[in-house]
């Protein structure tokens, strides 16, 4: 019988662990795994396929990301790249989220319905977004001061943002949209790709079109930064330039989907996190800043997606606080850039200290986080998943494999 660990000598239990980890990745008997069983606790099942189901760790990370993401618009010092590194996590978990779902579709049912896909996308996005584009367009008639124009709120509602943005334009208070257009325009091309290359050749064609995707998008981000007039604008909001974090994401949910579960590995959590602190506190900028600071933050993105998507991750990242956060980022990521933007420089007086600033301006957004929750995204949602059960009913109880934990997940805060 196998030594436990405490019985064993360094040597012996860490020589033991290497050569079976080489021999049976993922599936040895000297693995935390195997004494979590032997000491009576419920084993981790890794033998079934792996399904996306409602993993709390994804919606921490979502956590994490606005949060980096709010602490740099709100100025915070040491976090000069937060908002790179924030947003293009989103990117990441955005693409492995849709690809997931996408390819557990087609697997249950051989099909992919694009037309209730874009309905359940339209329904999870626009309303929040619409609610928002209205309160501004109001504000500034009711005000007199333009906090939007009716051209920025047709560019931000129609997801075309990224691109005047990209050759030097702005959107005011709606400059931040650029990243849902990003994400939106990926929503229309690649779901039709992974179809096609999955009907074509597999999953290892789709896996082509991925990996093509992330390095040709990484080699018009570095060519791009040489040769425009405006490298900047061009590199940082460009959806050619900035696809490679939602490829990676895609490309991790092809893996994930054609293989059995896995162990979570909180190490490579760890190590995600701690890249993604690392890169958000790097003070720089030029080429390193637009060109590889993405490519570090998908890096780091991909290790802690990948640690948290095996069975039975329980980190800090699954605390109520921060999944909480996650699940209402869509609604904050909308509504704290106008709040910080447009009251933090000039209504906030000037004898109030900094950091009361960043508290008062953050429960504020907070508070019409909650309001658009509550009061816009819930009653679409329920529309929207209302629609997900009577489709789900009408395939029969034969294919609820998994599903209903992925739309949860979805509903649940991800911005998909």
């Amino acid at each position: 019988m196998t030594p436990s660990r405490r019985g064993s000598t360094p040597e012996t239990y860490w020589g033991r662990r290497l050569r079976c980890w080489v021999k049976h990745p993922g599936h040895c008997p000297h693995s935390s795994t195997y004494h979590r069983r032997e000491l009576g606790a419920t084993p981790i099942d890794t033998e079934g396929p792996w399904r996306l189901g409602r993993r709390r760790g994804l919606d921490g990370l979502r956590g994490v990301a606005i949060m980096l993401v709010v602490a740099a618009h709100a100025t915070v010092p040491g976090l000069d790249e937060g908002g790179h590194v924030g947003v293009t996590a989103f990117f990441v978990l955005s693409g492995f989220l849709i690809t997931s779902l996408l390819v557990e579709e087609r697997e249950e049912s051989e099909r992919v319905a694009f037309g209730a896909f874009y309905a359940r996308r339209a329904l999870r996005l626009l309303p929040a977004l619409c609610a928002l584009v209205a309160s501004l367009l109001a504000a500034s008639y009711v005000l007199r001061e333009e906090f939007v124009s009716g051209s920025d709120a047709l560019y931000s509602s129609f997801y075309a943002g990224n691109w005047i943005r990209a050759f030097g334009g702005h959107l005011s208070a709606l400059d931040h949209t650029w990243s849902l257009a990003i994400e939106e325009q990926f929503y229309i091309v690649w779901p039709a790709l992974l179809v096609a290359a999955l009907a074509w050749k597999g999953r290892r064609a789709a896996l082509l079109v991925a990996l093509v995707g992330v390095g040709a998008s990484l080699v018009t981000r570095v060519v791009l930064w040489q040769v425009s007039d405006d490298p900047v604008n061009r590199v940082q909001f460009g959806t050619d330039t900035r696809s490679d974090a939602l490829l990676v994401g895609a490309t991790l949910a092809l893996v994930a989907t054609g293989r059995r579960q896995w162990v979570s590995s909180g190490l490579m959590v760890a190590v995600g996190l701690v890249g993604l602190l690392v890169v958000s506190t790097l003070h720089i900028s030029g080429q390193m800043s637009f060109v590889w600071v993405p490519t570090l933050a998908t890096i780091a993105a991909g290790l802690a997606v990948w640690g948290i998507a095996g069975e039975g991750y329980k980190g800090w990242l699954t605390g109520a606080a921060i999944v909480l956060i996650g699940r209402r980022s869509y609604g904050l990521y909308l509504w704290h850039v106008p709040i910080f933007a447009q009251l933090g420089t000039d209504r906030i007086p000037a004898a109030i200290p900094f950091p009361l600033q960043v508290v008062l301006l953050g429960a504020l957004s907070w508070l019409m986080t909650v309001m658009s929750w509550r009061f816009v995204e819930q009653p679409f949602l329920r529309i929207k998943d209302g629609r997900a059960s009577r489709a789900h009913a009408a395939k029969g109880p034969a294919t609820d494999d998994g599903r209903g934990g992925s739309a949860a997940l979805v509903v649940g805060g991800h911005r998909q």
